[in-house]
């Protein structure tokens, strides 16, 4: 996310409260996970990724601030607001789930770190750009 770091360096107890969820998310989600989709690798099954990401949006939406309103789409920049804020996206892809050529950093699907947020058209159209290949 553009500017977090900047956000976080201005806003410290705003970074110790959202580090805090997400290590959260990672003892809840990371290991089961990882656990689980090293057995199905082992067994040539397809990889698990229920859609637990959704719950990082809450601590996103909590690193909002009233004078420095930064939250911005990572890919194009524009203003998010609570409303907008739809999408969590895998900086580093996941990888599809059925296809076992295209496992990428399957191991970072449920890293809170690998997260960022987008606007919806940026995500429709990455996906769309995406298939294609």
């Amino acid at each position: 996310m553009q500017n977090l770091q900047l956000f976080f360096k201005k806003n410290p107890d705003k970074k110790i409260a959202f580090v805090k969820a997400g290590k959260n998310y990672n003892d809840k989600y990371l290991n089961k996970y990882n656990e689980t989709n090293i057995q199905n690798i082992n067994d040539d099954k397809d990889l698990e990724f229920t859609a637990k990401w959704k719950e990082m949006k809450k601590p996103f939406k909590k690193l909002r601030n009233e004078k420095d309103t930064f939250m911005r789409c990572y890919i194009c920049g524009k203003q998010l607001n609570d409303i907008y804020v739809k999408d969590i996206e895998h900086y580093r892809p996941k990888g599809s789930k059925n296809n076992t050529k295209e496992r990428q950093y399957w191991w970072l699907a449920f890293d809170y770190e690998n997260y960022y947020i987008s606007c919806a058209d940026c995500n429709r159209a990455e996906k769309k750009m995406l298939s294609l290949f």
